[in-house]
């Protein structure tokens, strides 16, 4: 059953199509409120063909000064950056830590309990455990990384939808843990 604590209703517009994915994402929020998080509850606004072609062009322009195509692990750098100049060109989102299925796989291998623990004493190493990505005001996910890392650079590729998406013979399912950018200043991750 879900707790749907405070404006959690704020998913309600994708329930019909998209139930599991709300469901985790309104999980998500939960465990983020439960571990002391303050994750933006964002407005909910259907986004064109035309926005995915603009944010992609932003992407396009601001990659070169990222450059973030051969950054393994990079996706807390990039997607913190990417969340600014998106809300810059108009397009507002929210940081989402969790792991990512890639076909039967854990990418990360992260759960609730590690990323309690991050919270509780900071990372112990210089590996980060856990990957992110943003949630767009449409509610789904938007990762400019993960492809990048599993094709070491070689190829550039955008991942978004509604929990679960398809490239290249990989299937990539988004599990959302926690929400919010607060988590990035009490783990004192760095980018």
């Amino acid at each position: 059953m879900l707790k749907l604590k405070g404006n959690l209703d704020m998913f309600n517009e994708i329930m019909e199509h998209h139930a599991e994915h709300r469901r985790k994402l309104v999980t998500a929020y939960d465990q983020s409120k439960d571990v002391g998080l303050a994750p933006r509850h964002l407005k909910y606004r259907p986004l064109s063909k035309n926005d995915f072609e603009r944010m992609f062009e932003i992407i396009d322009t601001v990659q070169p000064i990222l450059n973030y195509d051969h950054l393994s692990g990079g996706c807390l750098y990039v997607h913190t950056q990417l969340k600014e100049i998106f809300a810059r060109n108009g397009y507002l989102s929210e940081i989402i830590f969790g792991d990512v299925i890639v076909n039967g796989n854990a990418h990360m291998g992260c759960d609730l309990a590690e990323l309690q623990r991050q919270l509780h004493i900071g990372p112990d190493s210089s590996v980060q455990k856990v990957h992110c990505w943003l949630m767009l005001e449409n509610y789904q996910f938007f990762d400019a990384t993960l492809f990048r890392d599993l094709s070491d650079g070689v190829y550039a590729a955008e991942l978004y939808g509604y929990g679960m998406t398809k490239l290249d013979g990989y299937v990539f399912h988004y599990e959302p843990i926690l929400a919010g950018c607060d988590f990035i200043e009490k783990t004192k991750l760095t980018c």
